[in-house]
């Protein structure tokens, strides 16, 4: 059994060490998640950052690049220091010609609208078309002028839908006769005026417009920048990532520029729910409710894939940053997927969880080695350790034997002093009879009569050592308690004791005033205060200060009597052996040994105790305390009490006479032991029984108490169970043993386990019942005996 609670010990102890281990690691590898996520969430921060930067960059270069090629129209098209016909010497057409030549990938055509409505367009490649649209003074926009263009140039761009707003003519069509000789040469800046998405091309155009005035009138010239061009040289060569790219939308939010042709002229958030109402766009709304409101920002949003025909959903870290070209707000978007920001992040981290996951095997492997190594050590240290246990509890065995030895001559000489006194008390009678009757006789001499005196006292000496003969033997435990007031009890012997005190001690007393009652015997206080108080007389026979004390006062429960003396006081050696009887410091003529011996016989025999605290040169007090019980007023519970108390008594008294040394129910210095306290009015339960047989018959026992609801454990060896109980003495309620076991008998065990734990309760099964079971149990020594036959009737009743 004891082999088996081992390895299920060691095999928790493993599991612990594995749990804890797994434990560990999962915090280390939790700890290692959470700074991921922390660093994963820093990068995307400082990235957004970067974005956000990006998009300014972005911004600027757009403007920059416009501002540039605005610029470019303006120095091309200058009026000053050119001659006042080069306009009608081809110069316009060889102006334009130029111009083209220099920028025909980010132009897609250019008209010039001369003063008398004829317009000239030129393309890229293409030659140059001439539409006349009238020569009356009729005002004119460049919505008309290029309407006019296109029909010529089979090309038709009717209907203009200008996301932008309407295209702004600036002073408008000048009427030619106006214009004064003074206005002639006026230089016009060039300017945006418009936007809107080719039919040709499918992306938007932006219309630049520049006016330039002659003597004939003014000139309109209109430049449709193409923007793909725009973004493919101001935009898009700003890499961001692998898969990032920067957007731009104007003011309405509609999407002007991008790498996904097919979302070019779409609104960013309404457009695209109209043309793809299966994708999910609540992530956009309050990021672009954000672009309407805000100039910059950075976020994370869930969006789509638009240059990927079906759409797959991306993570995408964004930031904007609004610009304003010629007045006109626009917003530059730069996104760059998370994907693309963690993968290096998650390669990282996959890489260093394999490390961790194969250092984590290999420790674990090198853990359960260790662990095994250790368990062997452990259960050859445990296995010597229980032989050596078992060694312990054979010589605790032996020991036991020997004390049970000494107890039985202690038995043997309590019975024999019993009988020895009433002998002697049956000789002494007809002594003192006789004796009395000489002394009374007128015809006794003086000299005869002094000397029939001397025997008299000396049969009364003889009367009183059989006196204490009988009370060390206890043979009045068989006499009924009885409900007494203590306190009339303890009053009654201090007179007594008061009276008897040699003049030079000072007796002081403080006896409470409230009734105590216990289940007693009468003179039983005399007898306890003449016992302490005559040692404590002696005691007190050369000391310089002579009080005695005697103190009685009620407590939680139980009552508390001290005798206190200013006497030699008594050595920490000699307190261990003044309760043990015949054992006497004054010589044999001056005491008996049984005073002390009686007083714990009598306070054991009501469930009292007795402690003794001393010190040398300064005096010994003794402390007793004795259960009090409710006032009893009928008779009948009176006599119940007083039957239970005899009982008690009884008990107590066996366990009172065992110990070689005494000390059975006494308390030296601080310790306190009563005796048998198994004879409470309330046992406690049964929860836990142990059972001695040997182990060829446990199967045959273990059979019949198998219906049990109470835990048994069996035991082939009396010094297991000792060793057991001397460790734990509350490890059993119950003890169950058969008288035959192996180096002792049940009897024996009995005996030892009394004194280990007086509250456990002790049953004795034999084959055969007899006399000396019965006086065993009489005496307190087992609690019940049962016979073997009769076991499996009688164990539901124990």
């Amino acid at each position: 059994m004891k082999r088996i609670r081992n390895g299920l010990t060691n095999k928790q102890t493993e599991l612990r060490a594995v749990v804890v281990f797994l434990l560990l690691s999962m915090i280390a590898a939790l700890s290692g998640f959470r700074y991921y996520q922390n660093y994963r969430r820093q990068a995307i921060s400082m990235e957004g950052s970067q974005l956000l930067t990006i998009a300014g960059i972005v911004g600027d270069n757009l403007d920059s690049y416009l501002e540039q090629k605005i610029h470019q129209i303006d120095l091309i098209y200058r009026n000053a220091g050119m001659p006042e016909d080069w306009i009608r010497n081809n110069g316009m057409r060889e102006r334009t010609d130029f111009f083209l030549q220099e920028n025909g990938a980010l132009y897609n055509w250019v008209t010039v609208t001369a003063p008398d409505g004829t317009v000239t367009r030129y393309a890229p490649g293409q030659s140059t078309m001439v539409t006349k649209i009238g020569s009356g003074k009729t005002e004119r926009s460049l919505d008309d002028a290029e309407a006019s263009s296109s029909d010529a140039a089979t090309a038709t761009a009717g209907g203009h839908r200008m996301s932008g707003g309407s295209m702004r003519t600036g002073s408008g069509a000048t009427d030619r006769g106006a214009i004064s000789e003074a206005n002639a040469g006026t230089e016009h800046a060039a300017r945006i005026t418009g936007k809107k998405i080719s039919p040709v091309t499918g992306w938007y155009e932006l219309y630049i417009q520049k006016e330039i005035d002659t003597k004939e009138g003014t000139y309109q010239l209109c430049f449709a920048m193409n923007m793909e061009a725009l973004y493919e040289n101001s935009v898009a060569k700003v890499k961001i990532g692998k898969n990032g790219y920067s957007v731009v939308k104007d003011q309405d939010l509609y999407i002007i520029m991008h790498h996904a042709k097919s979302q070019i002229g779409l609104d960013a958030l309404y457009g695209r729910e109209r043309l793809y109402p299966e994708l999910n766009y609540s992530s956009m709304h309050a990021w672009l409710e954000k672009q309407e409101t805000e100039d910059s920002g950075t976020g994370v949003i869930d969006t789509y894939d638009w240059s990927d025909e079906t759409h797959p959903r991306i993570q995408r870290v964004v930031a904007f940053q609004a610009i304003y070209i010629q007045g006109e707000r626009w917003i530059v978007n730069s996104t760059l997927p998370v994907t693309e920001l963690s993968a290096p992040l998650d390669d990282m981290m996959m890489t260093m969880i394999g490390i961790v996951f194969v250092y984590i095997m290999l420790l674990g492997i090198i853990v359960v080695f260790v662990l095994q190594s250790h368990f062997q050590a452990v259960a050859q240290e445990k296995e010597i350790t229980y032989l050596k246990e078992i060694n312990r509890g054979m010589e605790t065995v032996a020991r036991k034997n020997e004390e049970i030895r000494y107890y039985q001559r202690i038995q043997s000489l309590g019975m024999m002093s019993s009988h020895i006194a009433h002998e002697f008390n049956n000789y002494l009678t007809p002594v003192m009879i006789y004796a009395e009757l000489l002394e009374n006789d007128a015809n006794i001499s003086t000299e005869n009569k002094e000397m029939i005196h001397e025997m008299l006292v000396s049969v009364d000496r003889a009367s009183d050592l059989s006196k204490q003969l009988l009370a060390f033997a206890r043979q009045d435990t068989g006499v009924r308690l009885e409900q007494l007031n203590f306190t009339e009890e303890v009053r009654h012997a201090v007179g007594i004791v008061e009276q008897l005190a040699p003049a030079v001690i000072t007796v002081h007393t403080d006896i409470t005033e409230e009734p105590l009652y216990i289940l007693g015997r009468k003179g039983m206080a005399e007898h306890i205060l003449m016992n302490l108080c005559k040692n404590a007389f002696q005691a007190m026979e050369k000391t310089e200060r002579k009080e005695l004390g005697i103190e009685l006062m009620g407590g939680h429960g139980q009552l508390i009597l001290r005798v206190r003396d200013t006497g030699c006081g008594i050595s920490e050696d000699v307190q261990q052996k003044i309760f043990e009887p015949f054992y006497t410091t004054k010589g044999s003529r001056h005491g008996t040994g049984l005073g002390l011996s009686v007083v714990r016989n009598i306070l054991g025999s009501i469930g009292g105790t007795i402690h003794v605290e001393s010190t040398l040169g300064e005096g010994t007090c003794f402390t007793m305390e004795i259960p009090l019980c409710e006032d009893v007023g009928d008779d009948e519970d009176a006599r119940a009490a007083s039957d239970r108390g005899t009982a008690e008594g009884q008990r107590a008294d066996a366990a009172d006479r065992r110990g070689p040394d005494g000390n059975t129910g006494v308390t030296v210095g601080k310790m306190s032991v009563t005796g048998s306290m198994y004879s409470q009015k309330h046992p406690k339960p049964i929860a836990k029984i142990a059972f001695v047989v040997r182990e060829e018959r446990q199967k045959t026992w273990k059979s019949l108490v198998r219906a049990s609801e109470k835990a048994i454990d069996f035991y082939g060896h009396p010094a297991a169970l000792i060793d057991r109980i001397q460790k734990a003495p509350d490890a059993y309620d119950m003890v169950i043993t058969a008288y035959r076991l192996p180096t002792m008998n049940g009897i024996e065990l009995c005996e030892i386990i009394r004194r280990l734990n007086p509250d456990v309760r002790l049953v004795l099964m034999a084959k055969q019942s007899g006399a000396d079971y019965e006086w065993y149990l009489n005496n307190g020594m087992i609690d019940r005996f049962i016979l073997s036959s009769e076991f499996e009737k009688e164990f539901p009743t124990l």
